[in-house]
């Protein structure tokens, strides 16, 4: 489904109003220097309608003036999801990542446009000048200040500013901080091997980045996950990463899920971040989940839609004999990873942590629903005697999520189920050494992120 592009009008007229160069630093003063920044096209009139491939980014310092650095532009179209599959449509329009190696396809409106995201890194920010300037071989008149603060830290600060390049810039600024590589195992492209309605479909997908690696056996198999220390990747930390509706019912899991319908949404490697997202889980077939990730972090969104269920639970099985701590908010002084059970307190899991000599990982957790849940903190640590393993060996090692262990009501559109529920977990993954502290204050500004203000940066007239 297309868009009509915006038209600029009187609130664009007083966007596009004269910018003064203010009394912000000529230097950054952020101490949050490894945050995603993400923009809607929405937010940048002046770049709106430009080819997506011609916006650029830039720093600028008291000492080294300007300077480019990596921006990422991800396309977004409105889709109905049956086309997804390559089929008849279904009714079911939502608003995804465009890709044209997929039956997604390309964004249909061509150049920026209001849903388009537009990402670069809280580590690139740089000062203001202290007189307008713009730097070489950009469209004069195309600047827009990103100014970035922190809601943690009052009086921090931070810009990026984007301009359309005049040509010859490289968006990426010649850096490539995730490498996404989808490996789909069948011979053939992914439109004519892919078994849309009858799995599974085998890959030797991974994603690398300087801090971490995390490898995908199938659409919805997490299998391996490594964290990278002085450029040498450590023990695989996981198992498989779980999907079930109870403990010991594998009547659904992601086994279930890779072995149906199912089909890709996107598959996008950038310099910024790369993009996976796809649906298809059983009798939820517009189910979807997307992977984001960035250099420090992945972030996994899930869009449940499906027709009523009794639970479900999302978790992590750590992989066995993995030398661990776990933690989480009820638990901040951490219980042993031994395969022995433990007593936890109970409650939402606001965020859990996991630290062994082979690296860490800090997952936050947060739910957006129209539904009454009340989810607790789903954890079994039992080499002796577990529960049915649906997936992955026989232990159940550190397994640890979010469960919600009550019904839920229907939220499949096709249906005319109005209800949505949608859950977000982040995981910022680092060295051996995370405790409850460190993975509160990671919470934190998962929860709090740094505030964008997006201003033309225009020259001032004369006298301004």
């Amino acid at each position: 489904m297309g868009r009509a592009r915006r038209t600029v009008g009187v609130v664009a007229a007083v966007a596009l109003a004269v910018v003064a160069v203010a009394c912000d630093p000529q230097d950054p003063t952020l101490t949050r220097t490894d945050e995603p920044v993400v923009v809607t096209g929405a937010q940048l009139a002046p770049l709106d309608g430009v080819p997506v491939g011609e916006v650029v980014a830039f720093r600028w310092t008291k000492a080294g003036g300007w300077s480019q650095v990596p921006v990422q532009v991800d396309e977004r179209r409105d889709v109905d999801l049956g086309s997804v599959y390559g089929t008849a449509p279904s009714g079911v329009v939502v608003n995804v990542y465009a890709d044209a190696g997929t039956y997604t396809r390309a964004d249909p409106v061509v150049g920026l446009d209001a849903d388009d995201e537009v990402v670069v890194s809280s580590g690139d920010a740089g000062g203001k000048p202290p007189a307008f300037s713009e730097p070489a071989d950009v469209v004069a008149g195309s600047g827009v200040d990103l100014r970035l603060t922190d809601p943690l830290a009052p009086g921090e600060v931070g810009h990026v500013y984007l301009f359309r390049s005049a040509g010859g810039l490289d968006p990426a600024a010649g850096q490539d901080r995730v490498e996404y590589a989808f490996d789909l195992l069948a011979p053939g492209s992914y439109f004519n091997a892919y078994r849309f309605q009858d799995g599974p479909n085998p890959e030797d997908t991974w994603v690398r980045t300087d801090r971490y690696q995390v490898h995908f056996a199938d659409r919805w198999n997490v299998d391996r996950v490594h964290v990278v220390e002085a450029g040498v990747a450590g023990a695989d930390l996981v198992d498989v990463r779980k999907v079930q509706f109870a403990p010991s019912y594998c009547g659904r899991s992601v086994a279930s899920f890779d072995d149906a319908e199912g089909a890709f949404v996107v598959n996008r490697d950038g310099p910024v971040r790369a993009l996976r997202s796809y649906i298809g889980a059983n009798s939820g077939p517009w189910t979807q989940r997307t992977h984001v990730f960035y250099d420090d972090r992945e972030v996994v969104h899930t869009d449940l839609r499906v027709h009523a269920i009794p639970s479900v639970m999302d978790f992590w099985d750590l992989t066995t004999g993995l030398d661990a701590t776990y933690r989480n908010p009820a638990n901040p002084g951490g219980v042993a990873v031994d395969g022995v059970p433990d007593a936890l307190g109970a409650g939402f899991p606001g965020w859990e942590a996991v630290d062994s000599p082979a690296g860490s990982f800090v997952a936050v957790h947060e739910m957006d629903s129209s539904l009454s849940l009340s989810p607790v903190t789903y954890y079994e640590d039992d080499a002796t005697a577990p529960t049915t393993q649906c997936t992955g060996d026989a232990d159940a090692w550190g397994s640890h999520g979010p469960y919600v262990n009550q019904g839920i009501a229907c939220t499949d559109p096709e249906d005319g189920c109005s209800h949505h529920l949608r859950t977000t977990r982040t995981v910022r993954y680092g060295a051996p050494g995370v405790d409850a502290a460190t993975a509160e204050a990671q919470a934190a500004e998962v929860t709090q992120p740094l505030a964008v203000v997006a201003r033309p940066w225009v020259e001032p007239a004369p006298g301004g």
